[in-house]
């Protein structure tokens, strides 16, 4: 089956498929959902992932683990305005009751794919960022999942009663605050101020960045961005409008079987020429007292928010290397034995936003942020991911992220700032986490 009528539409047989299932009952958010035939799947999937990247309205893939999820078309849309947050859509998806049918793959369960804004009603509003909302998740009509040996599995789903509001549509070309390079610096200058009177320990200061891109198709750059960057946790997400892409190497917090994984990733710096330079860059940022501590911050942080819902939490004594294409980065994981009945969305709205992304002590690095930024973060540097009908789910962090309407891309990135930052030194490594976007983007002209 070609991927150009995967694009126009539902195919025939999927929807006859689809029309045979069991509709929700009237009056409930419900959701029904069966495995989809081995000769349908076939149909789907033999242009590969390519066609599959195409015909998708949502994927989520990392390589590393062997994880690859597509979702084609949308059965049911959950929506919030810029001013709900994590209360209103946990309280929206918790709602929702699913019905699903004997001999689902697990891989390819019924789930919810979506996100939150950084954070509910900022003060330098973009109108852009109106068709994602302050939250969103979407039930694709099909999920197919890609087995590690190859195979591919899918469910088909139904459902009745979205909820929220309906999205607005994308504005292209009026994209609202942000500032330039010179003016980001003097935003640095003015936190090294805040930070040495003692008013937090850090902050994290965002930049974005418009590339023009005439003729732009998602699955280009996705596929680059999979192939280049196994290690992070690659998507698109279509809403009306706009496409919200990532390369985010942070997980924000998964959870299965009980168990709780987080990544603590804060301080960074460039890869070497040749292996013998990587590895003097990468000692040097092991001992780094200002890096070492920008992370410990963010260990801290992330362990706090575990606490309440852990039984027990396993740190490691000290960070590792992460190495990608470009850059390298502290790494520490860490896992935790949950509570029984905890939701992946509880760990989300407490862990969320983590030092690296927001500061710390959390709420005056937020005022810096809102003070000094002046822009509008949107879904950047926010969770992004997807939840299953048990609770359970994975959400990424928000990096290495753009977002496409129209013929133009907005490109974002940001730097943790502490006492002893250098501005240019910090406006050269946005530039530095702006590339792997900008050089895939390119490949979907």
């Amino acid at each position: 089956m070609s991927s150009a009528i995967l694009q126009s539409g539902t195919p025939p047989a999927i929807a006859d498929f689809l029309a045979s299932l069991v509709p929700p009952r009237a009056g409930r958010c419900t959701v029904v959902a069966a495995p989809l035939p081995a000769e349908l799947v076939a149909s789907l999937t033999e242009g590969g992932l390519p066609a599959l990247r195409r015909a998708s309205v949502v994927s989520w893939e990392h390589a590393a683990s062997s994880t690859r999820l597509f979702g084609l078309g949308v059965a049911a849309r959950w929506y919030g305005p810029r001013e709900e947050g994590i209360d209103e859509a946990r309280a929206a998806l918790a709602a929702i009751t699913c019905e699903a049918g004997e001999g689902i793959h697990l891989a390819a369960r019924p789930r919810l794919f979506g996100g939150l804004a950084f954070e509910p009603a900022p003060g330098h509003p973009d109108p852009e960022w109106a068709p994602f909302g302050g939250w969103q998740f979407i039930l694709p009509r099909v999920i197919v999942a890609q087995l590690p040996e190859g195979e591919f599995v899918a469910t088909a789903c139904v459902a009745s009663g979205a909820g929220g509001h309906d999205p607005a549509p994308a504005v292209p070309g009026h994209a609202r605050g942000g500032l330039d390079a010179m003016g980001w610096q003097r935003a640095v200058a003015s936190a090294r101020l805040e930070l040495e009177s003692g008013a937090y320990r850090k902050t994290v200061l965002a930049r974005q960045k418009r590339v023009s891109l005439p003729g732009f198709t998602p699955e280009p750059a996705v596929s680059e961005l999979a192939a280049r960057y196994p290690g992070c946790f690659v998507w698109h997400f279509d809403v009306p409008g706009a496409t919200w892409l990532g390369a985010s190497p942070e997980r924000l917090v998964s959870t299965q079987g009980g168990c709780a994984r987080a990544d603590s990733l804060a301080a960074s710096c460039r890869r070497g020429a040749t292996p013998a330079e990587d590895a003097v860059l990468a000692d040097g940022l092991l001992a780094d007292p200002k890096e070492r501590l920008e992370h410990a911050v963010v260990v801290e942080a992330i362990t706090n928010g575990l606490q309440p819902f852990a039984e027990t939490i396993d740190c490691p004594p000290g960070p590792r290397i992460m190495k990608l294409a470009n850059i390298q980065h502290l790494h520490t994981p860490i896992t935790a034995r949950l509570r029984p009945g905890v939701h992946v969305l509880d760990l989300v709205g407490a862990m969320h936003p983590t030092p690296a992304v927001g500061g710390w002590p959390r709420q005056p690095a937020l005022d810096a942020i809102r003070r000094l930024e002046k822009m509008d973060r949107g879904w950047y540097a926010a969770p992004f991911g997807w939840v299953d009908f048990d609770g359970e789910g994975e959400f990424a962090v928000g990096l290495r992220t753009a977002r496409v309407a129209g013929d133009e891309a907005t490109l974002f990135a940001g730097c943790g700032i502490v006492a002893d930052s250098d501005p240019e030194r910090e406006v050269a490594e946005t530039e530095l986490k702006f590339r792997p976007l900008a050089e895939a983007l390119q490949a979907g002209r």
